[in-house]
């Protein structure tokens, strides 16, 4: 389940649930707005990464409904 994304259950590619050795994490280099965490399940929260795609498409839609 870690490997899933909990918003689209496409692949999270996150590698934190692997060797260490690897390096970071593409996830810990970027920010994830408050709002996106209401789109997860309260059951998967702290338990499996959202994936990129989710995130730019959060951030993208968050942009474009923002006033300007």
């Amino acid at each position: 389940m870690a490997e899933l994304c909990p918003i689209c259950q496409g692949p999270n590619h996150c590698c934190n649930n692997q060797d260490k050795s690897i390096g970071s994490c593409w996830c810990t280099e970027r920010i994830f707005p408050e709002g996106i965490f209401l789109l997860v399940p309260v059951e998967e929260i702290r338990k499996t990464c959202i994936c990129q795609t989710c995130l730019d498409n959060y951030k993208r839609d968050e942009e474009l409904e923002s006033p300007r």
